[in-house]
């Protein structure tokens, strides 16, 4: 759904343990890496297209999605990447992981 998005090459998700519930993150490679990622324009986009138990909850850039050596999407690392803060910090162009409005 997230590569329905005209700025979005590919996407893949994971589901992440939060306290003792679980949330499904997601991350997202784009097309033009130097232009902006609107992360609440695609939650809305994802509000609008998919049923609540479908929605990501928080939607990060990355330069790549994290493979296995089978070339299949590595769910463990992705998990870990989308829960982990970026080192550079907030930017407008990319920005962090945000608590859900």
């Amino acid at each position: 759904m997230l590569t329905r998005i005209p700025a979005v090459a590919s996407a893949a998700a994971a589901v992440v343990p939060r306290g003792s519930d679980h949330v499904l993150m997601a991350a997202v490679v784009l097309k033009d890496t130097a232009a902006p990622f609107d992360e609440d324009a695609a939650l809305a986009y994802c509000a609008r297209e998919l049923p609540a138990y479908m929605r990501p909850r928080r939607i990060r850039p990355l330069a790549d999605l994290p493979l296995t050596e089978n070339g299949k999407v590595d769910r463990a690392q992705l998990a870990r990447l989308v829960t982990t803060p970026d080192p550079r910090g907030p930017t407008d162009t990319h920005p962090m992981l945000r608590s859900p409005q």
